[in-house]
């Protein structure tokens, strides 16, 4: 008699489906990650074109930083990279925390986990490119303005103007006396408004530059821990060689101890085996 054996098949085929659903859903979380890393790398290889683009500027023979048009553009390249780089650390410290938290799938951590350290390396190298390249430009904006500033100051001082001015006729002389008179007004409530206005600039840049700052002190302690990681690793690794080269020192032992036991057997049958022979040439 044939035996229905269809209750049996059941829940085989009740466990193939689950395994082949939980294999579909790793597999899309899996593209979902690595679709979100890719979306970081291509922030970072945005801001790498900004800083060619910034380079490609100031290396020009025409620049100028009282060019309004590369003062813009130069201006627009360095916020959006540093709005990029804020946004990829962002996202560094989310996968960070995601790490810590514990993972289902091991396949998932290990990718997420040699993902991150990849993309931590390439925003370090990136974001050091950017920095250096912006003091660069900085310092050479100083150098202009400096030179500048010496090139002004070789001008007609008043008293030499007013030396001048003495050599003509009186007329003349009072009609530019007043002038100049006016001329010092104006010159110094110009400076009072120079100044002022440079005042509001120093603050304003002081302000971001303190905003800079705690952004900078961020992404450094994300690369100290970073070699945290790497130390943390090297030293879980040589705990396991210490842990491996003591389990064969334990297997070392072992087998000499089982080599010096057959070694004294042998010895101890062959002094058996020459006991007899010398009994049996006594008996003869």
């Amino acid at each position: 008699m044939i035996r229905d054996r269809l209750y049996e098949l059941k829940p085989i085929n009740n466990d193939e489906s689950i395994e082949i659903d939980s294999e579909i859903e790793q597999e899309d979380e899996l593209h979902n990650v690595l679709n979100k890393f890719l979306a970081i790398r291509q922030q970072i290889n945005l801001i790498r074109s900004n800083i060619d683009s910034m380079k490609a500027l100031v290396n020009e023979q025409k620049f100028h930083y009282k060019d309004k048009n590369i003062r813009e553009q130069m201006e627009f390249l360095i916020t959006d990279s540093l709005a990029k780089s804020q946004n990829v650390h962002k996202s560094i410290k989310v996968f960070q925390d995601e790490l810590a938290e514990p993972c289902e799938s091991r396949i998932i951590f290990r990718v997420k986990n040699m993902q991150l350290s990849l993309i931590k390396n390439e925003y370090l190298n990136v974001y050091r490119e950017h920095s250096l390249f912006v003091e660069k430009y900085e310092e050479k904006l100083k150098k202009i303005l400096k030179r500048e500033a010496q090139i002004m100051s070789r001008n007609i001082s008043i008293e030499e103007t007013e030396e001048l001015i003495s050599n003509r006729e009186k007329g003349p002389s009072l009609f530019v006396g007043n002038i100049l008179e006016e001329t010092q007004k104006a010159q110094h409530e110009l400076r009072e408004i120079v100044q002022r206005h440079n005042m509001l600039i120093n603050l304003e840049k002081t302000m971001e530059e303190i905003r800079d700052m705690f952004f900078h002190i961020s992404t450094y302690v994300m690369e100290q821990g970073s070699l945290i990681q790497v130390i943390e690793y090297e030293t879980e690794n040589a705990s396991k060689n210490v842990d491996k080269g003591a389990d064969e020192l334990e297997k070392a032992r072992d087998l000499q101890i089982k080599a010096l036991k057959k070694k004294t057997y042998i010895l101890i049958i062959l002094l058996i085996v020459l006991g007899v022979i010398v009994l049996i040439l006594l008996i003869t």
